[in-house]
């Protein structure tokens, strides 16, 4: 009876692992990633043949008080030198065939599966071993050169890491959390391996770093497409060196919980970056070309100002963004801006309403008001991209200059910009057309992609990884060097870093600086003492219709009256939220020393 019922204990042990090792194995992100699949089968081998010899051993020692407890203790014996290849196979054979039972022929082939299977599963443990003493062996031996650390191996950071190390092949690149049995990792890790990588199997926090911040600058990036594996990340990593000099941290999140970890972290010795996708993209595509939306502005018969007439189809993370930011953007001397969005979602307008209240107030949008922010902006929600409605709305837009899709995928964005170049050409206008592409070589590949008559689309295709996640944008970016410079006007350098608002409203104010620049704007390239009095007067009136755009576009509104102790940034209530002639004289000479270079 004992040898039946040990039989399909083991049995059913050995089913339950094999399938429990399978499932993390496929699905390793919805399973704890420190579980090791060949340790989790190799468990599973060991108690079983555990089971299996001890109906064995029950038979050979003499029955007496403490036999029960010889015989587990044999039988796990037996079963670790089955690991080591060391078990006597011919005395286990001979004592299973002495039993005369159904199972008996099952039973021998089960023994020699295990006499095969917990072999393989020692080595494949010594193998990871060496792997991971490998890995830190290497380590070691990079004491003296910067480490660049990335939580993941994924295409972002294998991007951002491979325009790190060509940039300075001193550099240290290293991937945590890389499992080569994840599906389509082997051809991220063969990549890898060409840059010099590091590859460890741990996760970011559970490797040691700690000794290389004395000689070199350890940096992290936290990149992965999940937002709260992101932050717990960042919380560990601050735990552990937050008070060591010479750390860096640059945590991806576009939520409002990346935003309160700055502040978690502002009393910290790491400095903490977060990295804001869509806001990178917007900035850094209208950085380095944003002055083709006033070039390509059209003229207005009876008019002295130029039309901006933009269209963005979808208000996801990256339309939305580009709708606030061209809201300010565009705020130029000479120039008018109309916005139309679109977007599939039926609740757009309402929620982009509750987001940014003052933007669609009707007492802004859509109204001409001396000293103020000047613009109209139309949302059309519940809108098929792909249906004749969305063409008739696109058709009564016969001044359009400027377009933006990004409508979450590549092959969403590219068909529907290609849709509507056709739609262009039937009016018989031309405007600029961005469509947002990831795939960095199908981007570049579709630059300057002509139909069989060799007629060109004219698509920019924008927001390819390569571009985006490069050390000129994520590190060292001009942008943000120009944005420091206006903020040391009136705050110091940690607190550019430390706060989201000071960072954000910096970076707009360096922005529009460069476009004033480009547009020609008198003064704009002058610093704030050579200012003439006109030109001192447009730039505040400038600057103050752009502030106000930027700070509606982030949601302020109003305070309700012009005393400063009506301002509660908590409640996201300004009290210089007004036209330009309504503040103070301090207020405008504000504008003036943030608005000159």
């Amino acid at each position: 009876m004992i040898w039946d019922i040990c039989f399909y204990v083991a049995l059913a042990i050995t089913v339950i692992f094999t399938v429990w090792s399978v499932s993390v194995a496929k699905h390793r992100k919805e399973f704890n990633k420190n579980v090791d699949v060949i340790i989790l089968f190799a468990v599973g081998a060991f108690l079983s043949a555990t089971i299996v010899f001890i109906p064995i051993y029950n038979q050979v020692i003499p029955g007496d008080s403490s036999s029960v407890i010889k015989t587990l203790l044999i039988a796990v014996h037996n079963a670790i030198r089955l690991f080591v290849v060391d078990a006597d196979y011919q005395f286990i054979i001979d004592n299973v065939n002495s039993v005369q039972r159904v199972i008996t022929p099952w039973y021998t082939l089960y023994v020699c599966l295990l006499y095969v299977a917990c072999p393989v599963c020692t080595f494949g443990v010594i193998l990871s071993f060496f792997k991971n003493v490998s890995a830190i062996v290497r380590l070691i031996f990079a004491y003296f050169n910067p480490l660049f650390v990335f939580s993941q191996l994924n295409e972002k950071t294998l991007a951002l890491a491979t325009d790190l190390k060509n940039n300075e092949k001193r550099r240290v690149i290293v991937f945590c959390n890389v499992n080569a049995e994840d599906d389509g990792t082997s051809e991220l890790i063969g990549e890898s391996k060409k840059i010099g990588a590091i590859c460890f199997k741990k996760e970011i926090e559970n490797v040691n770093f700690g000794i290389h911040f004395n000689r070199a600058e350890v940096q992290f990036f936290l990149i992965s497409e999940d937002n709260s594996e992101n932050l717990t990340e960042a919380v560990h990593l601050v735990e552990l060196y937050g008070d060591t000099p010479n750390s860096y941290l640059y945590l991806l999140s576009n939520t409002i919980d990346g935003e309160l970890f700055l502040s978690i972290a502002r009393d910290k010795k790491m400095q903490v970056r977060r990295i804001n996708e869509a806001q990178s993209l917007v900035n850094h595509n209208l950085y380095h070309g944003g002055e083709v939306l006033f070039n390509k502005a059209k003229e207005v018969k009876g008019e002295s100002e130029k039309v901006i007439s933009a269209i963005i189809v979808g208000l996801g993370k990256y339309g939305k963004e580009m709708l606030k930011t061209l809201l300010w953007y565009c705020q130029m001397d000479g120039y008018k801006l109309i916005i139309n969005a679109f977007d599939k979602d039926k609740y757009a307008k309402d929620k982009f309403t509750a987001e940014c209240p003052e933007i669609m107030d009707e007492r802004y949008n859509w109204v001409i008001a001396e000293g103020e922010a000047q613009y109209g902006v139309e949302i059309y929600d519940d809108c098929y991209v792909e249906g004749y409605e969305f063409i008739k709305k696109i058709k009564k837009i016969t001044d359009a200059t400027y377009v933006f899709v990004a409508l979450g995928s590549d092959e969403e964005n590219i068909k529907t910009a290609v849709n509507l170049r056709t739609v262009f050409e039937q009016m018989g206008i031309n405007p600029i057309i961005q469509a947002v592409v990831y795939n960095s070589q199908f981007a570049s590949s579709l630059q300057g992609v002509t139909n069989f008559k060799n007629q060109p689309y004219a698509i920019d295709f924008i927001g390819d990884l390569r571009s985006i996640y490069s050390e000129g944008v994520i590190l060292d970016s001009k942008l943000e060097e120009e944005a420091l410079k206006r903020h040391k006007k009136y705050g110091n350098e940690i607190e550019f870093w430390q706060y989201e608002y000071n960072y954000r409203s910096s970076i707009a104010a360096a922005l529009h600086m460069d476009a004033r620049i480009k547009c020609n704007i008198k003064g704009a390239n002058k610093p704030e003492e050579e200012l003439t009095e006109q030109e001192r007067e447009n730039i505040e009136r400038l600057e103050h219709r752009r502030w106000n755009a930027y700070m509606r576009s982030q949601g302020y509104i109003y305070s309700g009256s012009k005393e400063k102790s009506s301002r509660n940034d908590l409640g996201k209530m300004h009290n210089d939220l007004v036209d330009f002639d309504s503040l103070s004289e301090e207020e405008k000479r504000k504008d003036s020393r943030v608005g000159t270079k």
